[in-house]
């Protein structure tokens, strides 16, 4: 980079001295956003860089340009530069000579969630998706976590830090262990297989080692859910007299019975947020459904516990309890859609 573009765009020349230390005299592939931020366009991110890793697996290696302050300094911390990481993503290089597109429109639609909420991601943040990571490609790539890049250390820039944060695709089942165990003991058992966290779209769930599936289930018998609650995207309520009906997505059941079980056991109670709407599950002697406003409790014992999850399934349709009869769950199809409208997945439709 020409001295007088260092000058004027210092964060921008930290982020390529970093990798110019990782991959020394390796020419990067940039992808810039058209427009670039703030000319008319939906990006939020000036453009996204390419390299070509290895190691454990030959791998396109993607960094974010426009979380940090890329050129002159904005924010009141000096400490920090703008959000204070950029995001990277590792993908297995497959026969391809060039690097896919599609991971660029990950990184903006994460840089978007960002700018939009003002929520930033870290080590051992995690994001659940109810789609493949890749549409229209047989994969079991869903979700998503959060780890610190492992070959980026912290960098200094003239802005303040930068941390860069290493996005990894994970399977629906890794996802259901990660509420249950944590990103960090996912993010060991996938280092086994791959040290650099490469995201390989063709791979199978490390959980179908049993030994993994083993200490997953071990850990979460021995410690139970870290996970108070989750926040999805379909919940209602709907009231008829004294009868009240829950209504949920097909998905948002799949992670209730997931994580409810190694909540229940220890005791802790487990929510499901939806904006406005709460739904707890907690423990308690008798069965009774508590109402104060939206937000709702299901207070199940132990035989009303195992009526609830002997009872439910991820599958579209009304379920009642004998142990509460005042109450009904409702389960609706959860639909995903492409970007033009069209439903692509139907999750949970009754065969």
């Amino acid at each position: 980079m020409m001295e007088n573009v260092v000058s004027e765009a210092p964060g921008w020349a930290a982020i390529d001295a970093a990798f110019e230390r990782l991959y020394p005299g390796q020419k990067d592939i940039h992808l810039a956003a058209v427009p670039p931020p703030g000319a008319g366009g939906d990006a939020v991110l000036n453009g996204v860089s390419i390299y070509q890793g290895a190691g454990d697996m030959p791998h396109w290696h993607y960094v974010t340009y426009g979380l940090t302050e890329l050129f002159d300094k904005q924010s009141d911390d000096p400490s920090i530069s703008g959000f204070g990481f950029e995001l990277t993503f590792r993908l297995k290089q497959g026969e391809e000579t060039e690097p896919p597109r599609w991971p660029f429109e990950m990184l903006q639609n994460l840089g978007r969630y960002v700018f939009s909420t003002g929520c930033i991601f870290e080590a051992g943040h995690f994001r659940q998706r109810l789609a493949p990571i890749l549409q229209d490609t047989e994969t079991q790539i869903f979700s998503l976590i959060f780890v610190a890049d492992p070959e980026l250390p912290q960098a200094d820039t003239p802005n303040g830090k930068l941390n860069f944060v290493q996005v990894v695709g994970i399977t629906n089942d890794e996802m259901d262990a990660v509420w249950n165990v944590g990103v960090k003991t996912v993010e060991a058992l996938l280092a086994r297989r791959s040290p650099k966290l490469v995201t390989d779209i063709t791979r199978s769930s490390v959980l179908t080692d049993p030994g993994a599936l083993r200490a997953v289930h071990e850990t979460a018998e021995h410690d139970g859910s870290p996970t108070e609650m989750i926040y999805v995207d379909h919940v209602a309520f709907e009231r008829h007299g004294s009868s009240t009906t829950i209504v949920f997505s097909a998905t948002t059941i799949r992670s209730l019975l997931a994580v409810l079980p190694y909540r229940w056991r220890f005791g802790r109670p487990f929510s499901i947020i939806c904006g406005d709407y709460v739904v707890t599950w907690q423990k308690g002697e008798r069965n009774v459904v508590r109402r104060q406003g939206e937000p709702l409790q299901v207070i199940l014992n132990d035989a009303g516990y195992q009526e609830f999850v002997d009872t439910m399934h991820p599958v579209e349709g009304t379920y009642t309890l004998t142990c509460l009869p005042e109450l009904k769950l409702r389960v609706d199809v959860t639909e995903i859609r492409d970007t033009r409208g069209r439903v692509v997945y139907r999750i949970g439709a009754a065969r």
